[in-house]
């Protein structure tokens, strides 16, 4: 199966997350460049593969830290 390069928000939740697209926007907005097309937005597939298989990365808040 070919990989896009880019990847939605959709795609995420349903093959990569499954969490709400809500807060997978807020995630994607926090965590990577986003590429905003019409009204849906887009992120590096390669970028977003990076980020959750870093191995010195395990918590990833949404919420801003005191």
């Amino acid at each position: 199966m070919k990989k896009t390069t880019y990847v939605s928000i959709e795609e995420i939740q349903t093959q990569i997350i499954g969490m709400s697209k809500k807060k997978i926007r807020q995630f994607v907005w926090k965590y990577l460049p986003v590429k905003k097309i019409g009204k849906r937005l887009y992120v590096n597939r390669a970028d977003l593969e990076e980020l959750l298989s870093n191995p010195d990365r395990e918590d990833f808040p949404l919420a801003e830290q005191e």
